[in-house]
């Protein structure tokens, strides 16, 4: 049997036993029983779901993120056994993206009418068997609004049934990934990789110069003050992670009541409806490698045992068999026998670097000094999960001279 740390899996803080003879996941207080497959398609058992009598089906299962984390390759996975997702991909107005795809991104949104039934009606019954509905937008990881809107949208035993899956990536090595990614979709941009990198810096420069981010910094620093102090106790790591949040939101998000209530309509709060824009100033590049702060936003929506929190790098070096169970059981997905021999050539495998694409020596220590307090607040609040790796063993770096 393989323990949790060879995943890097957590559960409700709890970590799971996995064994390769029975194929299940034991996840602590979330213990979910595969159900046996059959010989016929028609005769799979369908997920538990929330559809109402026009067909439209409220998700329940959700990759939250990390953009970068292997989620595509995890989605790939979860279709073989069923999984569907949504018919439209918002930017803002609803477009046909394609049929039944990954990323909604509704959520991203601020929306200041927000419909439920809008949101629902892109996941129709009539076009999923399973009924197996999962939302995987990456990027309402990083979406302030993104948990709290979905509370709201949502009645309170969709709320307390839903399971989220969170995968995370070395914050320099998700980096170094999403640049290369942003200049394939651009043709190789004239900017060389390390400028790139260097604008992102900048915007995080920006962002904690200017007269809030000075105000919200100084309060930080003097919360790690008293973290490193306190053997990076628990209770000083979550107001950490919660002055980080407010920082990066520039408002703090309030916790939504459901669907049920008034208090559900967070978004009318007018300092958060500043938040109205897809993309936010500290959304693209440095801001993205805080896990702590956007998990504070998820943290004030639902509760901890809901979701299952990932280490990329661990889980790449597992076995995926047992990696594919471990969601599925989790997620509540009835596993489909033949396709359980995945081999973990389907999960994203880290592109190899070029030259050219290499970050300078000097940008990759600036940016590890960014991350490691914040890493070190992760690891205080989730003490089961896997430290990543040394960016030094991972992300390659040469010597550019000043030419960063």
């Amino acid at each position: 049997a393989d323990g949790a740390r060879s995943l890097g899996l957590i559960a409700g803080g709890s970590r799971s036993m996995l064994s390769r003879r029975a194929g299940l996941a034991v996840l602590a207080g979330l213990a979910v029983a595969v159900a046996e497959p059959v010989s016929t398609r028609a005769d799979l058992p369908r997920c538990s779901n929330s559809c109402d009598a026009a067909g439209s089906c409220m998700p329940l299962r959700f990759v939250w993120g990390v953009q970068k984390g292997g989620t595509t390759s995890l989605f790939s996975m979860l279709r073989k056994h069923r999984a569907c997702g949504t018919t439209t991909r918002w930017k803002g107005q609803p477009i046909l993206y394609q049929h039944l795809a990954k990323e909604s991104h509704y959520l991203e949104i601020s929306h200041k009418n927000l419909s439920r039934a809008a949101y629902m009606a892109t996941y129709p019954a009539g076009l999923c068997l399973s009924l197996c509905f999962v939302e995987g937008t990456p990027d309402y990881l990083h979406a302030p609004m993104a948990a709290a809107q979905l509370r709201a949208v949502m009645t309170s035993t969709e709320a307390a049934s839903a399971r989220f899956v969170v995968q995370l990536r070395e914050p320099i090595d998700r980096q170094v990934s999403y640049v290369r990614m942003e200049m394939r979709r651009l043709g190789r941009v004239r900017v060389p990789f390390n400028r790139t990198n260097a604008m992102h810096l900048k915007q995080w420069v920006r962002l904690v110069t200017g007269r809030a981010g000075k105000e919200h910094m100084a309060a930080i620093s003097s919360l790690q003050e008293e973290f490193h102090h306190c053997g990076n106790c628990v209770r000083v790591a979550a107001e950490l992670a919660a002055r980080g949040a407010e920082m990066l939101a520039s408002c703090r998000i309030p916790q939504s009541g459901g669907y049920e209530t008034a208090e559900g309509a967070v978004m009318q709060d007018k300092a958060c409806m500043k938040l109205k824009r897809q993309y936010w100033p500290t959304s693209e590049g440095v801001a993205r490698g805080l896990y702590a702060p956007q998990l504070h936003w998820w943290r004030t929506q639902f509760s901890r045992r809901q979701m299952l929190l990932l280490n990329m790098h661990t889980v790449m070096s597992s076995s995926a068999g047992a990696y594919v169970t471990t969601v599925l059981n989790f997620m509540g997905i009835p596993a489909v026998a033949s396709e359980m021999q995945a081999e973990l050539d389907e999960v994203n495998r880290v592109k190899p670097w070029q030259q050219d694409d290499a970050l300078s020596c000097s940008m990759r220590h600036r940016m590890a000094a960014i991350y490691a307090p914040w890493n070190a607040v992760l690891y205080a609040l989730e003490p089961e999960f896997d430290r990543f790796p040394p960016p030094e063993q991972i992300v390659p770096c040469l010597d550019h001279g000043n030419g960063d």
